[in-house]
């Protein structure tokens, strides 16, 4: 199941805070790439739910950059999840969501920037190493066609 939350949506506390109090979890994000979960109180999250618990999620929330409407976030899926299609499938349903402005976000590389390029996203030519762990980072963009 895909589910779309954000603050107000009673389903969002359910599913956030658990993640939050999860310290292997937070460890794993973190040994990943650096990844932390950050609160926005504008951002809108797409969750894929097994088991009773988000496995893959992905999220959106308004750009302060001045280039973009929306900065991606929170790209990730869980270890033992990530063969799973899941990961593709909170992408498709944030892509559809925001298919009509214009976005940012930092992945580091790997099967997730091919899909993002497969829907339209490019690269920026921003990235590179990023100290203490051994992945590269890109910047990718998202321009709606005719805007």
């Amino acid at each position: 199941m895909i589910a779309e939350v954000r603050i107000g949506v009673p389903a969002y506390h359910a599913l956030i805070r658990p993640l939050h109090a999860d310290p292997a979890l937070v460890d794993e994000m973190w040994a990943d790439g650096g990844h932390e979960l950050e609160e926005h109180r504008a951002k809108t999250w797409w969750m894929a739910i097994e088991q009773g618990r988000p496995v893959a999620w992905c999220a959106a929330q308004p750009a302060d950059d001045g280039r973009t409407a929306l900065r991606c976030t929170d790209n990730y899926h869980r270890r033992g999840w990530r063969d799973s299609g899941l990961y593709e499938q909170v992408f498709l349903a944030r892509h559809e969501a925001i298919r009509l402005v214009s976005a940012v976000t930092l992945l580091h590389t790997g099967p997730v920037v091919d899909l993002h390029l497969a829907h339209g996203w490019e690269l920026t030519g921003l990235g590179g190493d990023r100290p203490g762990f051994d992945q590269q980072w890109v910047e990718l963009i998202y321009k709606p066609v005719g805007r």
